[in-house]
């Protein structure tokens, strides 16, 4: 039987900057079957330490390990192309590494001769994949390839690289991903009253996962529900300015973006939707940017400014950043 070798070189980078499965094997119950005759071509996919300048979160640090950066590592290959109906409704192949895996960033793998998507997610938080079911307004319809978080976690470490590929012969290949998601801080500029108790960050229409075909999150003509997350308000923080509240989001274009402020009865102080910059209907987060709302919360005599920061860098104001306290 002919066999290719197929190597690849992953390196994992955050691209702005200077830079459940539990098991490494195959999930031979989610791949498509492959005929007994097919010919196959002995593929390998390694990320060796490395070393890289990186700016996670603004501290400079030379990383040497893969580990320092991603602890889940998926790796998931699609046969056809991406206009076909059942694309993404069954994965070819499919393996998940964890950090602590002795092999973890090798990947071993065979296919026969032919066109593939090949998809790569790193992230700190566990995922899985699937295949996600979508009606046109045209009532044409189609599965694409998702990653979506498990227990409604979100890291804003989630990196990504797409391969469309045909496999033919011995291929060696290095591979870099890149961050996948874009980050949302809202910065208030005036005094938070003592009657606070949270924060609820609210991102209308916000996907349940990435699209692997497309690279940002996925797409519904029905729209989505809207995902809300809770900050509790330290008393520290009582009477203080210039304090912001964070979260990572998909690439995608929300409908809308508010922040509401909570007493402790959980009634709302006040709520402001965030500008829109897209044709006054859209906010459209790209991935690896932070994108910065400043002004007043409470007194609204300003509006809200937005500016983008291709570099992902610390909060502008960490003395009082918040934490969430409740997950989407």
């Amino acid at each position: 039987m002919n066999r290719y070798h197929f190597v690849f070189l992953i390196v994992c980078m955050i691209s702005s900057s200077c830079k459940k499965d539990n098991s490494s094997h195959k999930s031979p119950d989610s791949q498509a079957p492959t005929p007994a005759n097919a010919a196959f071509v002995p593929i390998s996919f390694t990320v060796p330490q490395f070393s890289t300048t990186t700016k996670p979160l603004g501290s400079v640090k030379t990383t040497n390990a893969l580990r320092d950066q991603i602890k889940y590592l998926y790796y998931v290959v699609y046969k056809g192309n991406i206009s076909d109906k059942n694309y993404g409704l069954t994965p070819f192949r499919q393996i998940v590494q964890q950090a602590a895996d002795a092999d973890f960033g090798t990947i071993t793998d065979s296919l026969p001769p032919g066109h593939y998507g090949i998809y790569f997610v790193g992230s700190q938080a566990a995922g899985r994949i699937y295949g996600a079911h979508i009606t046109y307004t045209d009532e044409t319809n189609k599965y694409n390839p998702v990653f979506t978080f498990d227990s409604n976690t979100f890291s804003e470490n989630t990196f990504y690289k797409k391969l469309d590929t045909t496999i033919n012969a011995k291929v060696n290949q290095s591979v870099s991903l890149t961050r996948i998601v874009g980050k949302v801080i809202i910065h208030i500029t005036d005094t938070i009253p003592s009657n606070a108790a949270k924060f609820r960050l609210n991102f209308e229409n916000f996907p349940p996962g990435l699209d692997l075909t497309y690279g940002e999150g996925l797409y519904d003509d029905n729209g989505h529900p809207t995902a809300s997350l809770l900050y509790d308000i330290p008393a520290a923080s009582l009477g203080k300015r210039d304090v912001e509240v964070s979260a990572a989001a998909w690439r995608y274009s929300y409908t809308e973006i508010s922040l509401d402020c909570l007493d402790k009865n959980d009634h709302v102080i006040v709520h402001n939707i965030m500008p829109r910059a897209q044709f006054d209907r859209y906010i459209s987060i790209d991935s690896n940017k932070q994108y910065v709302f400043t002004g007043e919360l409470f007194a609204k005599s300003t509006p809200f400014t937005v500016t983008i920061n291709d570099q992902w860098n610390a909060p502008l104001y960490g003395s009082y950043s918040l934490i969430p306290s409740s997950k989407r």
